[in-house]
Protein backbone atom coordinates (compact mmCIF):
# COMPACT_ATOMS: atom_id res chain seq x y z
CA UNK A 1 0.00 0.00 0.00
CA UNK A 2 1.56 3.42 -1.24
CA UNK A 3 2.00 5.67 1.91
CA UNK A 4 3.15 9.05 1.31
CA UNK A 5 5.89 8.84 3.57
CA UNK A 6 8.23 10.86 2.48
CA UNK A 7 5.87 13.87 1.98
CA UNK A 8 4.73 13.28 5.88
CA UNK A 9 8.59 13.09 6.72
CA UNK A 10 8.82 16.82 4.77
CA UNK A 11 5.50 17.95 6.39
CA UNK A 12 6.50 17.08 9.91
CA UNK A 13 9.65 15.23 10.71
CA UNK A 14 13.20 15.08 9.37
CA UNK A 15 12.76 16.22 6.25
CA UNK A 16 11.02 20.03 6.86
CA UNK A 17 12.84 21.73 4.31
CA UNK A 18 13.29 25.10 6.65
CA UNK A 19 15.09 22.81 9.13
CA UNK A 20 17.02 20.30 7.01
CA UNK A 21 20.39 20.64 5.96
CA UNK A 22 22.76 18.61 3.86
CA UNK A 23 26.44 18.83 2.16
CA UNK A 24 26.07 19.37 -1.66
CA UNK A 25 28.35 15.91 -1.52
CA UNK A 26 25.54 14.30 0.60
CA UNK A 27 22.17 15.41 -2.09
CA UNK A 28 24.33 14.09 -4.75
CA UNK A 29 24.70 10.21 -3.56
CA UNK A 30 21.26 10.88 -2.50
CA UNK A 31 19.92 11.66 -5.90
CA UNK A 32 21.93 9.33 -7.39
CA UNK A 33 21.00 6.64 -5.16
CA UNK A 34 17.11 7.41 -5.57
CA UNK A 35 15.08 5.18 -8.50
CA UNK A 36 12.16 7.21 -10.26
CA UNK A 37 9.12 5.41 -9.94
CA UNK A 38 7.19 4.75 -12.85
CA UNK A 39 3.84 5.30 -13.94
CA UNK A 40 1.79 1.94 -14.49
CA UNK A 41 -1.30 3.84 -15.94
CA UNK A 42 -1.89 6.89 -18.66
CA UNK A 43 -1.93 9.43 -16.00
CA UNK A 44 -4.21 12.34 -17.05
CA UNK A 45 -2.67 15.40 -15.11
CA UNK A 46 0.87 16.91 -15.03
CA UNK A 47 2.23 20.20 -13.60
CA UNK A 48 3.93 22.74 -15.03
CA UNK A 49 6.38 23.76 -12.16
CA UNK A 50 9.66 25.52 -12.89
CA UNK A 51 12.22 23.31 -13.19
CA UNK A 52 14.31 22.68 -9.85
CA UNK A 53 17.90 24.71 -10.11
CA UNK A 54 19.95 23.32 -6.66
CA UNK A 55 20.69 19.92 -6.07
CA UNK A 56 18.54 20.49 -2.68
CA UNK A 57 15.46 21.14 -5.31
CA UNK A 58 16.43 18.39 -7.24
CA UNK A 59 16.48 15.65 -3.91
CA UNK A 60 12.74 16.72 -2.32
CA UNK A 61 11.55 17.05 -5.84
CA UNK A 62 12.51 13.44 -6.54
CA UNK A 63 11.43 12.11 -3.35
CA UNK A 64 7.93 14.29 -3.87
CA UNK A 65 7.28 13.12 -7.27
CA UNK A 66 8.27 9.34 -6.50
CA UNK A 67 5.43 9.52 -3.46
CA UNK A 68 2.79 11.17 -5.84
CA UNK A 69 3.34 8.51 -8.15
CA UNK A 70 3.26 5.45 -6.17
CA UNK A 71 0.24 6.64 -4.57
CA UNK A 72 -1.73 7.36 -8.19
CA UNK A 73 -0.70 3.60 -9.20
CA UNK A 74 -1.85 2.44 -5.92
CA UNK A 75 -5.06 4.34 -6.46
CA UNK A 76 -5.64 3.41 -10.11
CA UNK A 77 -4.66 -0.48 -9.31
CA UNK A 78 -6.91 -0.64 -6.34
CA UNK A 79 -9.93 1.20 -7.77
CA UNK A 80 -9.70 -0.86 -11.28
CA UNK A 81 -9.23 -4.32 -8.95
CA UNK A 82 -12.24 -3.76 -6.79
CA UNK A 83 -15.50 -5.62 -7.59
CA UNK A 84 -18.02 -4.22 -5.97
CA UNK A 85 -19.75 -0.97 -5.44
CA UNK A 86 -19.30 -0.53 -2.06
CA UNK A 87 -15.63 -1.62 -2.49
CA UNK A 88 -15.19 1.55 -5.18
CA UNK A 89 -17.43 4.00 -3.10
CA UNK A 90 -15.05 2.80 0.14
CA UNK A 91 -11.98 3.69 -1.83
CA UNK A 92 -13.27 6.77 -3.42
CA UNK A 93 -14.91 8.71 -0.19
CA UNK A 94 -12.75 6.92 2.47
CA UNK A 95 -9.76 5.33 1.48
CA UNK A 96 -8.69 7.65 -0.83
CA UNK A 97 -9.76 10.91 -0.24
CA UNK A 98 -9.11 10.94 3.68
CA UNK A 99 -4.96 10.99 2.56
CA UNK A 100 -5.62 13.35 -0.10
CA UNK A 101 -7.39 15.77 1.70
CA UNK A 102 -4.81 15.83 4.96
CA UNK A 103 -1.91 16.39 2.39
CA UNK A 104 -3.43 19.51 1.10
CA UNK A 105 -4.86 20.55 4.69
CA UNK A 106 -1.56 20.36 6.40
CA UNK A 107 0.62 21.78 2.98
CA UNK A 108 -1.74 24.84 3.21
CA UNK A 109 -1.48 24.74 6.64
CA UNK A 110 2.47 25.09 6.71
CA UNK A 111 3.07 27.46 3.44
CA UNK A 112 0.46 30.08 5.41
CA UNK A 113 2.62 29.56 8.84
CA UNK A 114 5.98 30.00 7.10
CA UNK A 115 5.15 32.16 4.77
CA UNK A 116 6.51 30.41 1.92
CA UNK A 117 3.86 31.62 -0.92
CA UNK A 118 4.46 31.05 -4.73
CA UNK A 119 5.93 34.59 -5.14
CA UNK A 120 8.84 33.51 -2.76
CA UNK A 121 10.24 30.60 -4.41
CA UNK A 122 12.84 32.13 -6.54
CA UNK A 123 14.72 33.08 -3.14
CA UNK A 124 13.58 30.19 -1.29
CA UNK A 125 14.30 26.96 -1.35
CA UNK A 126 11.86 25.89 1.44
CA UNK A 127 9.03 28.01 -0.82
CA UNK A 128 9.86 26.30 -3.72
CA UNK A 129 10.09 22.30 -2.17
CA UNK A 130 6.40 23.35 -0.23
CA UNK A 131 5.22 24.51 -3.61
CA UNK A 132 5.81 22.14 -5.54
CA UNK A 133 4.67 19.34 -2.75
CA UNK A 134 1.38 21.97 -2.90
CA UNK A 135 1.30 21.81 -6.35
CA UNK A 136 1.76 17.71 -6.73
CA UNK A 137 -1.09 17.61 -4.25
CA UNK A 138 -3.57 19.27 -6.01
CA UNK A 139 -2.38 17.00 -9.68
CA UNK A 140 -3.01 13.49 -7.20
CA UNK A 141 -6.54 15.33 -6.16
CA UNK A 142 -7.47 15.51 -9.98
CA UNK A 143 -6.12 12.39 -10.76
CA UNK A 144 -8.23 10.68 -8.25
CA UNK A 145 -11.11 12.79 -9.56
CA UNK A 146 -10.85 11.53 -12.91
CA UNK A 147 -9.50 7.67 -11.43
CA UNK A 148 -13.02 7.64 -9.13
CA UNK A 149 -15.19 10.39 -11.50
CA UNK A 150 -18.11 7.76 -11.03
CA UNK A 151 -18.05 7.74 -7.44
CA UNK A 152 -16.74 11.08 -5.84
CA UNK A 153 -19.49 12.78 -4.32
CA UNK A 154 -18.48 16.32 -5.45
CA UNK A 155 -15.87 17.26 -8.42
CA UNK A 156 -14.23 20.77 -8.34
CA UNK A 157 -12.09 22.92 -10.55
CA UNK A 158 -8.84 23.89 -10.13
CA UNK A 159 -9.96 27.54 -8.95
CA UNK A 160 -12.10 25.89 -6.48
CA UNK A 161 -9.87 23.79 -5.18
CA UNK A 162 -7.26 25.87 -4.32
CA UNK A 163 -10.00 28.41 -2.97
CA UNK A 164 -11.21 25.85 -0.72
CA UNK A 165 -7.83 24.85 0.59
CA UNK A 166 -5.32 27.69 0.03
CA UNK A 167 -5.30 31.15 1.04
CA UNK A 168 -2.91 32.06 -2.22
CA UNK A 169 -4.06 33.59 -5.06
CA UNK A 170 -5.40 31.70 -7.97
CA UNK A 171 -2.27 29.64 -9.80
CA UNK A 172 -2.85 27.87 -12.96
CA UNK A 173 -0.18 25.21 -12.87
CA UNK A 174 -2.57 22.11 -13.88
CA UNK A 175 -1.67 20.85 -17.42
CA UNK A 176 -2.34 17.70 -19.70
CA UNK A 177 -0.37 14.97 -19.21
CA UNK A 178 -0.07 14.27 -22.51
CA UNK A 179 -0.01 17.50 -24.28
CA UNK A 180 1.54 19.69 -22.02
CA UNK A 181 -1.70 22.21 -22.30
CA UNK A 182 -3.62 23.54 -19.95
CA UNK A 183 -6.77 22.20 -19.53
CA UNK A 184 -9.75 21.84 -17.56
CA UNK A 185 -9.78 18.63 -15.25
CA UNK A 186 -13.96 19.89 -15.28
CA UNK A 187 -15.67 20.75 -18.73
CA UNK A 188 -16.56 24.38 -18.75
CA UNK A 189 -19.46 25.06 -20.16
CA UNK A 190 -19.49 27.04 -23.49
CA UNK A 191 -20.36 30.10 -22.28
CA UNK A 192 -22.30 32.01 -25.31
CA UNK A 193 -22.99 35.11 -23.31
CA UNK A 194 -18.80 36.39 -23.75
CA UNK A 195 -17.74 36.81 -27.51
CA UNK A 196 -14.22 38.51 -28.01
CA UNK A 197 -14.50 41.78 -29.82
CA UNK A 198 -12.01 42.57 -32.51
CA UNK A 199 -13.09 45.86 -32.33
CA UNK A 200 -13.69 49.15 -30.20
CA UNK A 201 -17.12 48.50 -28.76
CA UNK A 202 -17.36 51.48 -25.65
CA UNK A 203 -17.82 54.92 -26.85
CA UNK A 204 -14.27 56.79 -28.25
CA UNK A 205 -12.48 58.64 -25.22
CA UNK A 206 -10.03 61.77 -25.44
CA UNK A 207 -6.41 60.45 -25.47
CA UNK A 208 -7.42 56.14 -26.22
CA UNK A 209 -5.58 54.50 -29.65
CA UNK A 210 -8.28 52.77 -31.70
CA UNK A 211 -8.30 49.04 -31.44
CA UNK A 212 -6.75 48.92 -35.17
CA UNK A 213 -3.63 51.22 -34.00
CA UNK A 214 -3.29 49.08 -31.56
CA UNK A 215 -3.65 45.96 -31.72
CA UNK A 216 -0.82 44.00 -33.60
CA UNK A 217 -2.86 40.72 -34.53
CA UNK A 218 -6.70 40.44 -33.61
CA UNK A 219 -6.96 36.68 -33.93
CA UNK A 220 -4.32 36.11 -30.92
CA UNK A 221 -5.51 38.97 -28.80
CA UNK A 222 -8.75 37.94 -29.16
CA UNK A 223 -7.53 34.54 -27.95
CA UNK A 224 -5.86 36.38 -25.12
CA UNK A 225 -9.48 37.89 -23.53
CA UNK A 226 -11.76 34.70 -23.79
CA UNK A 227 -8.37 33.71 -21.60
CA UNK A 228 -9.17 36.82 -19.18
CA UNK A 229 -12.79 35.83 -19.36
CA UNK A 230 -12.21 31.79 -18.50
CA UNK A 231 -9.83 33.34 -15.71
CA UNK A 232 -12.74 35.54 -14.21
CA UNK A 233 -10.74 38.79 -14.60
CA UNK A 234 -13.38 40.03 -16.83
CA UNK A 235 -17.27 39.15 -17.38
CA UNK A 236 -19.40 38.97 -20.67
CA UNK A 237 -19.57 42.47 -21.10
CA UNK A 238 -15.61 43.58 -20.87
CA UNK A 239 -15.94 44.61 -16.91
CA UNK A 240 -12.85 43.91 -15.32
CA UNK A 241 -14.52 41.80 -11.89
CA UNK A 242 -12.61 43.38 -8.99
CA UNK A 243 -11.68 40.52 -6.62
CA UNK A 244 -8.82 39.94 -4.46
CA UNK A 245 -5.47 39.77 -6.48
CA UNK A 246 -7.72 39.88 -9.75
CA UNK A 247 -5.51 43.75 -10.19
CA UNK A 248 -1.99 42.38 -10.15
CA UNK A 249 -2.90 39.55 -12.32
CA UNK A 250 -4.32 41.57 -14.98
CA UNK A 251 -1.23 44.46 -14.57
CA UNK A 252 1.20 41.27 -15.36
CA UNK A 253 -1.00 40.46 -18.58
CA UNK A 254 -0.72 44.01 -19.18
CA UNK A 255 3.24 43.54 -19.53
CA UNK A 256 3.01 40.39 -20.73
CA UNK A 257 1.42 41.57 -23.88
CA UNK A 258 4.01 43.97 -24.57
CA UNK A 259 6.45 41.65 -23.71
CA UNK A 260 5.04 39.15 -26.89
CA UNK A 261 5.00 42.07 -28.92
CA UNK A 262 0.57 41.96 -29.40
CA UNK A 263 0.87 45.87 -30.30
CA UNK A 264 1.80 47.65 -32.89
CA UNK A 265 4.86 49.82 -32.81
CA UNK A 266 4.19 52.85 -34.10
CA UNK A 267 1.30 55.33 -33.55
CA UNK A 268 -0.04 56.50 -36.54
CA UNK A 269 -2.98 58.44 -35.84
CA UNK A 270 -0.66 61.31 -34.76
CA UNK A 271 0.54 63.66 -37.26
CA UNK A 272 3.96 62.77 -37.27
CA UNK A 273 3.77 58.75 -36.43
CA UNK A 274 6.07 58.22 -33.28
CA UNK A 275 6.69 54.56 -31.05
CA UNK A 276 3.61 53.23 -29.34
CA UNK A 277 4.49 54.03 -25.51
CA UNK A 278 2.89 52.20 -22.32
CA UNK A 279 1.11 54.71 -21.19
CA UNK A 280 -1.07 54.82 -24.65
CA UNK A 281 -1.19 50.54 -24.27
CA UNK A 282 -2.87 50.98 -20.02
CA UNK A 283 -4.91 53.89 -21.32
CA UNK A 284 -6.40 51.64 -24.20
CA UNK A 285 -6.79 48.34 -22.26
CA UNK A 286 -7.97 50.28 -18.77
CA UNK A 287 -10.94 51.69 -20.96
CA UNK A 288 -11.31 48.82 -22.92
CA UNK A 289 -11.31 46.82 -19.28
CA UNK A 290 -13.45 49.65 -17.73
CA UNK A 291 -10.46 50.02 -14.75
CA UNK A 292 -7.49 52.11 -13.60
CA UNK A 293 -4.70 49.70 -13.11
CA UNK A 294 -2.00 52.75 -13.49
CA UNK A 295 -0.53 52.52 -9.96
CA UNK A 296 -0.60 48.33 -10.22
CA UNK A 297 0.95 48.66 -13.16
CA UNK A 298 3.80 50.67 -11.77
CA UNK A 299 4.10 49.18 -8.93
CA UNK A 300 4.82 45.95 -10.42
CA UNK A 301 7.06 46.99 -13.10
CA UNK A 302 9.43 48.26 -10.13
CA UNK A 303 9.18 44.65 -8.70
CA UNK A 304 10.65 42.28 -11.06
CA UNK A 305 10.49 39.37 -8.88
CA UNK A 306 6.91 39.64 -8.12
CA UNK A 307 5.80 40.62 -11.63
CA UNK A 308 8.00 37.38 -12.79
CA UNK A 309 6.32 34.90 -10.34
CA UNK A 310 3.03 36.27 -11.16
CA UNK A 311 3.64 35.53 -14.94
CA UNK A 312 5.03 32.09 -14.12
CA UNK A 313 2.10 31.25 -11.48
CA UNK A 314 -0.28 31.83 -14.63
CA UNK A 315 -0.41 29.80 -17.10
CA UNK A 316 -2.00 31.53 -20.03
CA UNK A 317 0.36 34.42 -19.44
CA UNK A 318 3.50 32.35 -19.19
CA UNK A 319 2.33 30.52 -22.19
CA UNK A 320 1.45 33.63 -23.97
CA UNK A 321 2.53 33.12 -27.65
CA UNK A 322 3.84 36.08 -29.49
CA UNK A 323 1.37 38.28 -31.92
Amino acid sequence: MASLENINRILFTDLKPVEFTATEHQLLNWINAIEKTALTYQAKFDIAFPKPLNSKRKYFCLLITNDIIAYMNYMNSEFVEAETQPEKLYLTNIDFSKKINAGLTDVAKQIDEKNLQYTNIKRDDAAFILQYLKHELIRLYFEWQEICKEFVKEELSVQELQEKYFQEDFLDLIVSAETNEKIAPLPIANDSSFEPQRFDFRPLKKGVLSFTTMIANPSRFASFEQDLFNNKLIDENYNFIDEHGNKQILAAAYHQLFNKNHFNKMNFESKKSKPLTDLEVRKFLNHRYNVNLDKTFRQIKNKPNALSGLIESHHFLDHLPNA
